[in-house]
């Protein structure tokens, strides 16, 4: 319900109420990106997202979930085999959105890889400043994690396995690392209830 104004050069929003007319849009259109809503129970997302899994053509491109809570985050989580550039909750997407976006816009020749093009990129380099957000770990972990599998340098196991890794990596990274926070002081801050 929410309007957030971000501004990527050559870059169209185009709405859909239901999963039908999104799928027959994306099979035709073939965008790189696309947003999902997940919590809307009318739009079908997962849905959607089983449609997307199952064509080869669709496999390729990013998605960024929007979920109403955690729970619908930790379900998208556990799907393996979908091209998940970020999980934003409805309360994430006012702050971490516009940085997602700015983060995919440097990072389109990893994100956008479809497969006739993919063995064109043989080598790929690049160093990234990560910030004190765990939003931006997850989402560039994703990128990396996305691009090996659709380059086919990594199945789908070792994508869930490296993605893992790298989130655990990263997370740590900005927790203990930059943040300075020990771990008896992470377990009481979330035994309170409290997210990270």
């Amino acid at each position: 319900e929410k309007l957030v104004h971000i501004s990527i050069p050559s870059t169209t929003l185009v709405p859909f109420a239901d999963s039908l007319a999104a799928f027959d849009y994306l099979s035709l259109e073939m965008p790189d990106l696309v947003f999902i809503d997940f919590s809307d129970p009318a739009g079908g997302g997962f849905d959607l997202l089983q449609k997307i899994m199952s064509d080869p053509w669709l496999l390729h491109g990013g998605i960024i979930a929007l979920c109403k809570d955690y729970g619908c985050s930790k379900k998208l989580e556990e799907m393996r085999g979908a091209n998940i550039v970020v999980v934003l909750t409805y309360d994430d997407v006012d702050y971490h959105l516009a940085k997602v976006m700015e983060i995919i816009h440097r990072n389109r020749r990893i994100l956008f890889q479809r497969e006739i093009g993919a063995d064109l990129v043989s080598a790929v380099s690049a160093s990234y400043k990560l910030e004190n957000d765990l939003v931006v770990a997850q989402c560039y972990a994703n990128l990396i994690c996305n691009f090996l599998c659709n380059t086919g340098r990594l199945d789908f196991d070792g994508r869930s396995n490296l993605n893992l890794a790298l989130n655990e990596m990263l997370i740590n990274a900005v927790e203990h690392g930059n943040c300075g926070v020990t771990f008896e002081e992470k377990s009481a801050w979330m035994a309170e209830g409290k997210s990270m």
